[in-house]
């Protein structure tokens, strides 16, 4: 029955089944179905719905919608979910109610009709739900979930639909079909999470190790599915192994919520269901919350984002929100190729010893500078490179750039952009005796630094007054998060770009630098939109890097 109904339909109260009626005939204190359907009591009967199939009237909130509707690039459900989430997002709630929907077979509160309705597993089967304990863990937050969401139409009555264990806590769900879900937690040895198969598991906070290894394996012969919901504050090898090499598109993926999901003001339509839900939590609780926290338990509570950003050069990347919606900032965009005239650049860093990388962005009007493809190119002569280059710049329909940078050292100039007596085989010269023209970067003492802090300037939001919202300066196509596997490991400009860490000396190291460089490079030239030319003839760039133009 929808809120907009006002009587009861006999679908409705097929809907329910026969047990669920009589139920509701007793509270409401009538006598026959004929009553139900006559009118009376509606406002009564609707409680009582929601009160008997909660379940039903289920209002994802904007972070848990897409972890409930998650795909891979095929189509299916991804095998491992993880949602990384601020205090008071709902992840709890999410994970437990995807539980509930997996025993059931369907997820009650979509439509009928709708393609994601039916669970990926049959029924009956059997899933964990894992906690840090049974007292609390277990007993006080997965239990009050589970009494809270539970269809009790469809599961035992009484106290049959529970079992508890010697100790007195609740070890085993059942539901009317079949299904079982066991309860476990993580002070268990982890030799009892082996041995027995399993559809899905629900890990309620970051699961050690050991005990998420030997309950995977449980699993593999049923092709089940998994999911964990947690704030980042323990165990870090969940992003070392895992949130590392989760990809959006694949079989794992990342959800992240932040606290101000539940604002009171935050108001969240479902394209799945038009249902709208309201935050719960006011600007003043937040607010209260938030000034008792350290800056990296507010990274961690607020954000949901693991203290392991705190060594990471660009933590702002790919984990901003708005500080007064809570959205979150879009670094990487959707892949596509302008259609209109804009002023394309370019950044190289090439090498002899190990892969040569390039970056292809465009700025537009109001200065923004779109990252848009990338090259790794590995074992090519100049010649070979140039080839490679000339066809991507085909690919996104541009025949010359505004300029190509290059590192400084690479072209032959010194750090004061004066060019040495090597400079004939540089390979600033190599690559404009193949038509591609290049300008060194400036990379004088301290540029490092103070490159480093244009990047960010880039990567923080400023207000658009045309689209009326916060955005970055700097954005990037999600073909960016591509890798390409060399002699030297795995490059990628997304996948660098979160990988750049401080050492412990507070310089900036050595390793994942090779695409961070290019957009050092190119972004502190603070590219300035202009009409595109292109001149018949554009020769090799002679000057101090820090002022040429070529190409223009």
């Amino acid at each position: 029955m929808t809120e907009e109904q006002t009587t009861l339909t006999e679908e409705d109260i097929n809907a329910l089944g026969e047990e669920e009626v009589q139920a509701l005939l007793e509270q409401v204190g009538l006598s026959s179905v004929e009553e139900l359907q006559s009118g009376h009591e509606q406002d009564v009967l609707r409680e009582q719905e929601r009160r008997l199939n909660p379940i039903k009237f289920y209002e994802p909130n904007r972070a848990q919608e897409p972890f409930h509707h998650a795909k891979t690039a095929s189509g299916s459900i991804p095998k491992l979910r993880l949602f990384e989430a601020g205090n008071k997002v709902g992840k709890s709630t999410g994970g437990i109610v995807e539980g509930i929907s997996f025993s059931l077979g369907y997820k009650p509160w979509l439509p009928e009709n709708h393609p994601q309705r039916i669970t990926p597993v049959p029924v009956p089967n059997v899933g964990r739900i894992i906690a840090e304990d049974f007292p609390t863990g277990i007993q006080q937050n997965v239990m009050s979930l589970m009494k809270e969401w539970r269809p009790s139409g469809e599961m035992p009555h009484g106290e049959k639909w529970f079992k508890k264990n010697q100790a007195g806590y609740v070890a085993q769900i059942f539901f009317n079909n079949g299904s079982i879900i066991h309860l476990m937690s993580y002070d268990q040895d982890s030799e009892k999470f082996e041995g027995v198969d399993w559809d899905w598991a629900a890990y309620n906070e970051p699961p050690p190790r050991d005990v998420f290894i030997a309950n995977e394996r449980g699993k593999i012969s049923r092709s089940g599915y998994s999911w964990m919901m947690y704030t980042p504050l323990k165990e870090p090898w969940i992003h070392d192994e895992i949130v590392a090499t989760a990809d959006q598109g694949d079989s794992t993926q990342l959800f992240r919520g932040a606290i101000w999901d539940e604002w009171i003001g935050t108001y969240f339509t479902s394209e799945h269901t038009g249902k709208v839900h309201r935050g719960r939590l006011s600007l003043e609780d937040i607010q209260e919350f938030e000034k008792r926290l350290t800056p990296s338990e507010r990274r961690s509570r607020i954000f949901g984002e693991g203290q392991h950003l705190e060594g990471l050069i660009f933590s702002e990347f790919d984990t901003m929100r708005d500080e007064k919606t809570g959205e979150k900032i879009e670094h990487i965009v959707e892949d596509y190729v302008p259609s209109r005239e804009v002023m394309w650049i370019e950044g190289i860093d090439p090498h002899d010893k190990k892969p040569t990388c390039m970056l292809f962005a465009f700025v537009d009007t109001e200065d923004n500078v779109w990252f848009v493809d990338q090259l790794v190119m590995e074992g090519k002569s100049v010649p070979e490179m140039a080839d490679e280059i000339f066809k991507k710049r085909a690919e996104l329909r541009y025949l010359k750039p505004a300029w190509t940078v290059m590192d400084v050292k690479a072209g032959g100039w010194d750090l004061a952009g004066v060019r040495g007596a090597e400079a004939v085989e540089s390979f600033e010269v190599q690559f404009a005796n193949c038509g591609i023209y290049t300008i060194g970067s400036d990379s004088r003492p301290g540029t490092v630094d103070s490159s480093i802090k244009i990047v960010r300037e880039y990567l923080r939001t400023e207000y658009n007054a045309r689209t009326k919202r916060q955005e970055p300066k700097a954005r990037f196509m999600r073909k960016l998060a591509e890798t390409v596997e060399t002699n030297r490991g795995r490059y990628g400009c997304i996948h660098q770009m979160k990988r750049w860490m401080w050492t412990d000396k507070g310089e900036p190291s050595k390793d994942f630098n090779d695409f961070p460089a290019i957009k050092r490079y190119m972004l502190s030239r603070r590219p300035k939109y202009r009409s595109p030319s292109r001149p018949d003839r554009v020769v090799a760039a002679y000057k101090k890097p820090a002022s040429s133009s070529a190409g223009y």
